[in-house]
């Protein structure tokens, strides 16, 4: 796993010269050599989003690398309840995938999912390493369908003072 992990950083130096041999290079990655390599579904979706302006391929390979996260993850290990810190180097590329897949939705205009996403990372990473603590709690004033928001906030109580 560490030849790939090299290969994928050389890659994304490279990336803005050949966006099409990196696509190329991370699918064969993914589907034949690596398909637990997250940093190669970010860095996938990452070109499908910005560079081919294909939002359901890049929805979709974040997804499918979720779903092959969550064949890793031990029986106990529950999504958004249990930790998985950054200062473990071997979670970083999942987190890294994680949040993308949140920052997709968000930037797609679900609110209630990119909600999820981010409220699971804060409680998985509880550091913050990733610089999204207050993301939840934006999303949830903009989510128009919230009734009942974590903590002291709900709609009836916000404003009092």
């Amino acid at each position: 796993m560490e030849n790939i992990q090299e290969e994928l950083y050389d890659l994304a130096d490279s990336m803005s010269h050949s966006s099409s041999r990196a696509e190329r290079i991370l699918r064969r990655m993914i589907e034949k050599e690596a398909p637990y390599a997250f940093d190669a579904y970010h860095q996938l979706a990452f070109i499908l989003w910005y560079g081919r302006k294909d939002s359901n391929e890049a929805l979709a390979v974040l997804k499918d690398g979720l779903s092959k996260a969550e064949e890793l993850f031990p029986e106990k290990f529950k999504l958004g309840r249990s930790q998985l810190p950054w200062g473990i180097l071997e979670n970083r590329p999942f987190l890294r995938m994680y949040e993308s897949l949140g920052s997709r939705y968000l930037e797609l205009g679900m609110l209630k999912q990119a909600t999820e996403i981010f409220e699971n990372i804060v409680t998985m990473n509880p550091d913050d390493n990733q610089g999204v603590r207050e993301t939840p709690k934006t999303l949830w004033f903009r989510n128009a369908t919230a009734t009942i928001m974590p903590g002291n906030f709900s709609p009836e109580t916000i404003g009092e003072t």
